[in-house]
């Protein structure tokens, strides 16, 4: 009920005697006749030691008859309660909430009070909306006093903690139940290669799964690196001049057999004329799909779903409706938080990593937008808004021209993982060109000098002789006209920073698209 430390004595004695429970900080000198001060006199010696001795404390006393007799100017201002209106009245009179007998206050004093032992405990003092933690010691002359301080802060700082690691271990038991699913799947699939005819329909089926299950994996891993990303300020945004509308349309388009699968109405209003915004569009894409994965893993058969671009003022809403399973009023402001999911059940094999959200917030304020949910309770069904900036209309920033791939290149790759090498090595000869396989740096700086290849795909992290350390000895002693391509697991901003400064023409982060290596072949 009061901030801070708070004193307590009889009304006419000298301050408590200190005890070993009594903290240092309450023992001040008593006053004696020699001063010739007044009990009066006294109390504002007190008032004035305390003020200066805990600043920002507040101090109160009461007699053995509850009744108050001593308030600083700190605990005034703190609980709004001029000195005259409280000095002289019973404590409950003051504070109602000491005189209910289910709260500590009231039978912790009066235990104090009755069996002159110290007490210490923690209580919530509700008009204040501040948790306390109270000390309360007997006085000399038969009253108490209490010591209190406000812990509201490390409360809530414990409470966040606990939610947080909480959240953690739901997280953990997620992810670990989301890399099982698709692993299960590819384990046997690679089974049933092993044990039946190479081009007969069950090799067909289990290579379909693999694929299925490994571009899972992928999204899986490329969410926690964006969410990670995000957080640490390193995602880069690759904008240009897009067309919003064009960007929606496209991957409402590309989910349109997923919602079919699962039985999903769509609906989708789009304006036919363009829609102008300073963007990244691969990123816009992504937003746009997590909202429709969101909204398709939440909405049973039959549900639901709409899709609205619209335009206000200088912002386009991407609006996604939903007629699923809603959201609870208490976790509405936390949804797009790392992690945050609803309550789950063995049933709700669609649950994910609670990742969608989060990046979709992370994404849209990069752009300079906003985000927000919507929804009217469990069952009603859930409306995400994405918010961004529109421009003037005109026309879009040319992009690259198209060029024939330019087939019969000859490349070398350079990875020491055995496994990586010769499948990244089958994709480029699949895409019409010649490879050949080194596992090492020195290997693959041999291989240039003895035959030179037009490209070279080489990993960063090779053992002795870093991909960089090659780079730049091909850049120095190697062919002119030599194009690098760096292949790393890492894809932060710094690591291409690196990788430029190394030499490299380009970098692609590990798991590669084949799409990708294919365009930087051509």
């Amino acid at each position: 009920m009061f901030v801070g430390s708070v004193a307590c004595i009889s009304k006419d004695a000298t301050p408590f005697a200190p005890t070993p429970a009594t903290p240092e900080r309450a023992r001040l000198p008593a006053p004696t006749e020699a001063t010739g001060a007044s009990p009066g006199a006294q109390d504002a010696q007190l008032l004035l030691a305390m003020d200066v001795l805990e600043h920002g404390d507040a101090l109160l006393a009461v007699d053995a008859d509850f009744r108050i007799v001593l308030v600083n100017e700190t605990h005034e201002r703190l609980s709004g309660k001029r000195r005259t209106e409280t000095l002289g009245r019973v404590l409950w009179e003051v504070f109602p909430e000491a005189a209910d007998p289910d709260r500590k206050y009231w039978s912790e004093y009066h235990r104090v009070m009755r069996d002159r032992v110290p007490a210490r405990f923690e209580e919530v003092y509700a008009p204040l909306d501040l948790w306390t933690s109270v000390s309360a010691f007997p006085t000399r002359q038969g009253g108490i006093a209490v010591f209190v301080r406000d812990v509201s802060e490390l409360k809530r700082s414990e409470r966040a903690l606990r939610e947080a690691d909480q959240r953690k271990d739901d997280f953990l038991g997620m992810l670990s139940h989301e890399l099982r699913n698709p692993l299960a799947p590819i384990r046997n699939s690679i089974y049933i290669l092993n044990h039946t005819e190479p081009g007969g329909e069950q090799a067909r089926r289990a290579r379909a799964v693999i694929q299925r299950q490994t571009e899972h994996l992928t999204r899986l891993v490329e969410d926690l690196l964006d969410v990670t990303r995000i957080a640490r300020g390193k995602i880069e945004l690759r904008g240009e001049r897009v067309d919003l509308a064009a960007v929606v349309r496209r991957t409402v388009d590309d989910f349109r057999s997923v919602l079919d699968q699962r039985g999903l109405a769509l609906t989708v209003n789009i304006p036919d004329r363009a829609v102008w915004a300073d963007a990244d569009p691969t990123r816009i894409a992504q937003v746009v799909a997590n909202l429709l994965g969101n909204a398709s893993k939440f909405t049973a058969r039959a549900g639901r779903i709409a899709v609205t671009l619209a335009l206000t003022g200088e912002h386009a809403e991407i609006r996604i409706r939903d007629t699923g399973v809603g959201i609870e009023p208490a976790l509405l402001p936390h949804v797009f938080e790392p992690f945050v999911q609803a309550a789950g059940s063995l049933e709700r094999s669609q649950g994910g990593l609670g990742l969608g959200l989060a990046l979709v917030k992370g994404i849209v304020e990069l752009h300079r937008g906003s985000v927000r949910a919507e929804s009217a309770g469990p069952g009603a069904g859930t409306e995400i808004v994405a918010r961004l900036p529109i421009v003037s209309p005109a026309l879009p920033a040319r992009g690259p021209g198209g060029r024939t791939a330019a087939h019969g290149r000859r490349v070398l790759v350079v990875d020491d993982d055995a496994d990586a090498a010769e499948t990244l090595a089958q994709l480029v000869e699949m895409f019409g060109h010649t490879p050949e396989i080194v596992y090492d740096g020195p290997s693959a700086l041999e291989r240039v000098r003895a035959a030179p290849p037009d490209i070279v795909i080489c990993d960063i992290g090779l053992p002795g002789m870093s991909g960089y350390d090659v780079a730049r000895a091909l850049r120095r002693d190697g062919p002119p006209g030599l194009q690098l391509v760096a292949v790393s697991g890492f894809g932060d901003p710094e690591d291409l920073r690196l990788a430029a400064e190394a030499g490299f023409d380009a970098h692609v982060t590990k798991p590669a698209d084949p799409a990708v290596i294919e365009r930087l072949l051509a």
